[in-house]
């Protein structure tokens, strides 16, 4: 008896980044509307909120622990990889299946308790707002302050479609000779 391989079901956002998405077997490819990507996408619910919380809370760790021994405050690359994978470390399981609840996909999990000392977090901006002066920012600014920020464009239906179609023998030849006139 063959058993029947059952396709995996991907959700994707039309962001151009990802460039040609190639056919696979086992994954089935469908594409978030165009311009719902902040409504549907988990990431974009509060995981992508929460890991940078984490890792704006470690950068602010760096800088008291460099005020308190009198040192410049530098961060390298690693050290910031190390900062990266302990913040992601942090956003709990719970955040990401709310999120995940939140985008409309049925997950079963209970609410979400804040995993942060809130009066802790508040006496540790209090003290880098009087090192750095920052008396007119709060937290939530500092954590939220490129959350506007365009990180990539968005394709328009016509693009979605020509992605997704099959090229043709005549398209592939007609590309070939056009790469060829460059060469």
């Amino acid at each position: 008896m063959k058993k029947k391989n059952k396709k995996i079901l991907m959700f994707i956002d039309n962001c151009t980044a990802y460039g040609e998405i190639p056919n696979l077997k086992n994954i089935k490819i469908k594409y978030l509307p165009p311009n719902t990507t902040s409504k549907l996408q988990p990431l974009d619910q509060g995981i992508i909120q929460s890991f940078k919380m984490h890792y704006r809370k470690e950068v602010v760790r760096r800088f008291l622990a460099d005020v308190e021994r009198q040192t410049p405050t530098t961060i390298d690359v690693l050290q910031a990889m190390w900062m990266i994978a302990k913040a992601w470390n942090l956003v709990t399981e719970k955040t990401i299946a709310n999120c995940f609840k939140k985008s409309g996909f049925k997950v079963t999990c209970e609410d979400e308790e804040d995993d942060l000392p809130v009066a802790e977090l508040a006496r540790t901006w209090q003290r880098v707002q009087e090192e750095l002066h920052l008396q007119e920012t709060d937290f939530e600014d500092f954590v939220t302050f490129d959350n506007d920020l365009a990180i990539c464009g968005e394709l328009t239906d016509a693009e979605i479609v020509t992605s997704v179609l099959p090229v043709t023998n005549a398209e592939a030849d007609e590309d070939e000779e056009e790469e060829g006139r460059f060469e």
